[in-house]
């Protein structure tokens, strides 16, 4: 119980809200004095928090006999509450570039650890133009163990939707990376050379930026937010393509 309701905290849930969310998860239905008596908070502070997983959609009410009761919804709102904020979030990342546009400072992020660079591989797919091209000079087969097959796919399905274009030099193609080529068909290209020299490092080349990748313990990311330097890298990137 303690693990599902500090996850529920890690989604936005408030402490008081996650406890009479599982109390009523356990119950499927119960009115206030009952839950009142059960978890022994103060009256108005469950009136408060019922109220407030009601305007999140994720409890209901009804009266009977001039008593209120309250019922769970399918969890699956936890879900869509969810995409929900994810939606408002990215409609507010875009208003905000709007206002930005022209004026955009360097920026430097520093990515750590597993999860950081799942987050990084996420963020380059989902900022890429549709039917933009990004290159990568120098890959590794640690990038598909970092990742892992799920988000393997859910990002080789996110490219095919958005035709990203993705072209790759290397010092060598494991069967990871010829089956995620296979997969996207014409949309990955990879030439192996030896002016990569190893792969234990790499550089991801976007539209906007260049990502410093280090494939060795402990893994990190070094993201450099810059038109001008993505552009040089871009013709760079592209001089040696054309010599391989």
């Amino acid at each position: 119980m303690t693990q599902i309701k500090t996850l529920l905290q890690d989604i936005g849930l408030t402490n008081n809200q996650s406890t009479l969310y599982l109390y009523l998860a356990k119950s499927g239905s119960s009115k206030a004095g009952e839950m009142i008596k059960a978890t022994g908070l103060h009256r108005n502070i469950v009136y408060s928090v019922l109220e407030e997983l009601i305007d999140k959609r994720l409890i209901g009410s009804s009266k009977k006999n001039k008593i209120l009761s309250y019922t769970i919804f399918d969890t699956s709102r936890i879900v869509a509450e969810q995409e929900d904020r994810v939606r408002k979030a990215k409609d507010i990342v875009a208003t905000l570039a709007e206002y930005g546009k022209g004026n955009t400072p360097q920026q430097i992020i520093i990515y750590e650890g597993k999860e950081d660079f799942v987050t990084q591989a996420r963020r380059a797919y989902e900022i890429m133009s549709v039917g933009g091209t990004a290159r990568t000079l120098g890959i590794s087969p640690i990038w598909h163990e970092l990742v892992g097959k799920e988000v393997g796919e859910e990002l080789l399905q996110l490219q095919i939707e958005k035709k990203i274009k993705w072209k790759a030099l290397a010092k060598a193609l494991d069967k990871n990376d010829k089956a995620y080529m296979k997969s996207v068909g014409e949309l990955m290209q990879a030439k192996v050379t030896p002016l990569v020299a190893d792969d234990t490092s790499g550089i991801e080349i976007l539209e906007d930026r260049i990502s410093i990748r280090s494939f060795v313990e402990p893994y990190f990311i070094v993201e450099i937010i810059n038109k001008q330097l993505a552009l040089n890298y871009q013709r760079y990137f592209d001089f040696l393509w054309e010599k391989v």
